[in-house]
């Protein structure tokens, strides 16, 4: 019989661009040399294929065609060409190829991966040409381990006459793959969250511990704050209500002792002043609706005096432009009543505290404005809208250039669009966008059982996807709370 050697050298080097929507498209080129028994030959040749989107996110289809090159020594290169279909579903990949072949009969290519973490497990079939011998087995299995740039692949066929075929590939790459990309980017979402629910959780800490203290604006505040993040929750809901009402009551309570103590010093304006106060909050206040008449009575002028009841009206109105200049009527037809002089003395000083009071409201205006700005930068953060959520967190910048919140998710966030780069929105993320959002409008309108529905699908297209994770497992506790 004898023996006899044979070997194969192969130089491959790959292209491939993302068109987003579009697909994908890829080149390789081929450079190999072959010793068999003595006679060797080399050449070159190229493939170039093309992979589409469907309708279906978890199905694509492509085309290949394969050795395209000169002649090897006269003879043409064995070409063909193939199309294909691949369908994901989890972390198992279905296969399917019909190859045209300039050489053979078609052939019908079938083949399904299992993939976790590091490693891959595969098996194939394929319908051989007729020309071959039928008792040679057409089942093929093989694996592949993955870390960072090295994989290593390995498959086992048998070859009937000629034994068992076992090959082995190793790869070297540079730079992150697509699937490490994949991982940091979802590594950058889990911070993400984990900060978000950080800051969820501190205000939560210090809304109850100003409860504690019974420092209702404070409560109020962080309650707000957490409400806007989470308007579904009843808790934080039932937290704000109560809040709301304590604050009410204290200040009402506040300014009727306020009212009272001036009352018993002779101030009978400051006391009315603060009787309106606490009738304004809670306009059922018997005591101050009492010291409001006494406070009255004790104004009232001897004689009856229009601009100076007039001005009164507006004083405990909080009106103090009108207040003034009604007064300063009354000073001029009666210059002798010096009370009137004070009660002005005393409105120019509560309308200067009321202006200060305004600026001071506009500064808590534009923190307020940061907050919404910054929720609806997460929120499309969770939305898969990263270069919006940037520009977001910029323009926050732009208003309070050391605030730390946006710093730090501006941060996560153009780190996240360097690794996915320009083509981060693909036809997957593009229909998880889609079905996100309208399971958020679902939920916002009530409907638990179709945002469940419309969560569920975005969950199968997107496993890792943290944000629906997070939103699916609350819709279902609040489901099973009814």
């Amino acid at each position: 019989m004898g023996n006899f050697s044979f070997s194969t050298l192969n130089y491959n080097l790959a292209w491939s661009k993302n068109m987003a929507d579009w697909g994908r498209l890829g080149a390789t080129g081929k450079i190999w040399n072959e010793d068999f028994g003595g006679s060797s030959s080399d050449g070159w040749a190229m493939d170039i294929g093309y992979q589409s989107h469907t309708l279906w996110s978890f199905f694509d289809v492509g085309a290949v065609v394969r050795n395209l090159g000169p002649k090897v020594e006269g003879d043409p290169l064995p070409q063909s060409w193939a199309v294909g279909s691949g369908m994901i579903w989890r972390e198992v990949t279905f296969l399917s190829e019909l190859d045209f072949a300039s050489h053979r009969d078609t052939a019908l290519r079938l083949g399904l991966e299992y993939s976790h973490l590091l490693f891959s497990l595969r098996g194939g079939y394929q319908n051989l040409s007729s020309d071959l011998d039928e008792s040679i087995s057409r089942f093929s299995f093989g694996g592949a381990f993955k870390l960072r740039g090295f994989h290593l692949d390995y498959s086992w066929s048998p070859k009937g006459d000629l034994g068992d075929e076992h090959r082995f590939s190793l790869n070297l790459s540079f730079g992150l793959t697509p699937e490490e990309k994949k991982a940091q980017a979802l590594m950058l979402d889990q911070a993400m969250n984990r900060q978000r629910e950080k800051l969820m959780a501190t205000y939560l800490k210090s809304g109850k511990a100003a409860m504690a203290k019974e420092n209702w604006e404070k409560a109020v505040q962080d309650f707000t704050w957490l409400q806007q993040w989470d308007n579904k929750n009843p808790e934080i809901n039932k937290l704000l209500i109560t809040a709301r009402q304590k604050r009410k009551i204290s200040k009402a309570n506040a300014a009727y002792l306020k009212g009272f103590r001036l009352s018993k010093k002779g101030q009978w304006l400051e006391a009315a002043l603060q009787a309106q106060v606490a009738l304004d909050l809670i306009p059922t206040h018997k005591k101050a609706k009492e010291l409001k008449r006494r406070s009255q009575e004790k104004l009232k002028a001897p004689k009856t005096d229009q601009d100076f009841d007039s001005g009164m009206r507006h004083f405990l109105n909080a009106r103090y432009d009108k207040a003034i200049a009604k007064w300063e009527k009354a000073l001029k037809k009666n210059p002798k009543r010096t009370e009137i002089r004070t009660y002005i003395e005393k409105a120019k000083r509560i309308r200067a505290e009321q202006r200060l009071s305004q600026i001071q409201k506009k500064e808590q205006n534009l923190k307020d404005e940061l907050t919404n700005l910054n929720q609806k930068a997460y929120t499309l953060y969770t939305l898969g809208q990263t270069q919006e959520a940037i520009l977001i967190w910029e323009q926050m910048l732009q208003q309070d250039p050391r605030n730390q919140e946006a710093l730090s998710a501006l941060k996560q966030a153009k780190k996240k669009m360097e690794l996915m780069g320009s083509t981060e929105k693909s036809h997957a993320s593009s229909k998880v966008e889609r079905l996100n959002a309208q399971a958020m409008e679902a939920y916002n309108q009530g409907n638990l059982a179709k945002a469940k529905k419309l969560w569920t699908q975005a969950l199968r297209l997107n496993p890792d996807n943290i944000w629906i994770q997070n939103n699916l497992n609350r819709l279902e506790k609040e489901m099973a709370g009814r």
